[in-house]
């Protein structure tokens, strides 16, 4: 999935936190969403966004819940029929790793 758009305030867990010290950065202030990736299964989402500032800065992280819809955000989806996404608990990360099926 892909996505482009704008928000109003954003959550963002950051890079290099593990699952027991999560890292979790929240701004009150406008953003526009200049990419997106990532994907979504029936076991939920993972979405990596970068952001840019008023001031052309730019910010990026794991999407969290929390962020709100400025004006828009257009989602791109793609479907596989023939594959399936799973999440499965890897002992060395500490998280729940996409499988591929």
């Amino acid at each position: 999935m892909s996505l482009v758009g704008s928000l109003e305030n954003a959550v963002l867990r950051m890079s290099g936190s593990g699952p027991t010290d999560q890292i979790v950065k929240k701004w009150e202030e406008p953003f526009e969403i200049v990419s997106g990736t990532g994907t979504v299964s029936r076991e939920g989402c993972h979405i990596h966004v970068s952001l840019s500032g008023s001031d052309g800065s730019v910010i990026g992280g794991h999407l969290k819940d929390g962020c709100k819809v400025d004006t828009t955000v257009e989602v791109v989806v793609g479907i596989f029929e023939d594959i399936s996404y799973e999440r499965v608990f890897d002992n060395a990360t500490g998280f729940k790793e996409l499988e591929v099926k």
